[in-house]
């Protein structure tokens, strides 16, 4: 059922050749969909997510970043004093 949901969005929303991101990827959904069915196929994806399952995931940590595949000086956090974070954050920067 969720493959239907995310082919009916592609079908409705996207056009050939168009790229897709998806920024919280779970389970990869999206990516089983462009590679599955041939409808899809000339569509490019990246997907991303905290905790990724699938190599076609990559790692979104929005802390250490703001866009994943293109890092610049203006998106770091590394000027932010640690003791200023929550206590979950600190540690998830420390990683």
């Amino acid at each position: 059922m969720p493959g239907q949901v995310v082919a009916n969005a592609l079908y409705y929303y996207t056009k050939p050749n168009d790229y897709i991101v998806d920024p919280f990827a779970g389970s990869g959904t999206l990516g089983d969909v462009v590679d599955n069915v041939p409808h899809f196929q000339d569509r490019k994806y990246k997907m991303y997510d905290a905790n990724p399952i699938d190599e076609r995931i990559g790692r979104n940590n929005i802390l250490l970043t703001a866009s994943p595949s293109n890092p610049g000086p203006w998106t770091t956090f590394s000027s932010i004093r640690r003791r200023s974070l929550p206590r979950r954050m600190r540690r998830q920067i420390s990683r």
